[in-house]
């Protein structure tokens, strides 16, 4: 029998990821895990603005919760982009997370930075 509503669920989720797993805000992985998580899985998706540009936008998945995913920032996106490169030519986020799982993740710790802009930058330390 089809299980219409895990059909409809992935069939609507940007990645793989994100499929099965609902979102963690970043407000509740800062508080909820105040000495860090372990990123288990990663994926970066191009996104287009509602200026017509494509941006990327990053998910992860934490070992803490294996039922949630995560959106980074521009450092998970530093990171993330850095462990494609380290894999090779032709490594995939899927690729990369299944070695990073098997891995057993890499610990980080979040830390909301603000700017002089205004804005608020969320820095990560390797653990």
């Amino acid at each position: 029998m089809v299980d219409f509503k895990k059909v409809a669920s992935d069939a609507v989720a940007s990645s793989f990821v994100m499929s099965g797993r609902t979102e963690m805000k970043n407000d509740a992985v800062l508080s909820g895990f105040p000495n860090g998580v372990t990123i288990t899985g990663f994926d970066i998706i191009p996104v287009q603005g509602a200026d017509g540009k494509t941006s990327e936008m990053t998910v992860y998945t934490i070992a803490e919760n294996e039922k949630v995913y995560c959106k980074g920032g521009s450092a998970h996106t530093k990171v993330f982009h850095a462990w494609l490169d380290a894999a090779g030519e032709g490594a995939t986020a899927e690729s990369v997370s299944a070695e990073l799982a098997a891995a057993g993740g890499v610990k980080v710790k979040a830390k909301k930075t603000p700017l002089k802009n205004g804005r608020t930058y969320t820095a990560i330390e390797v653990l």
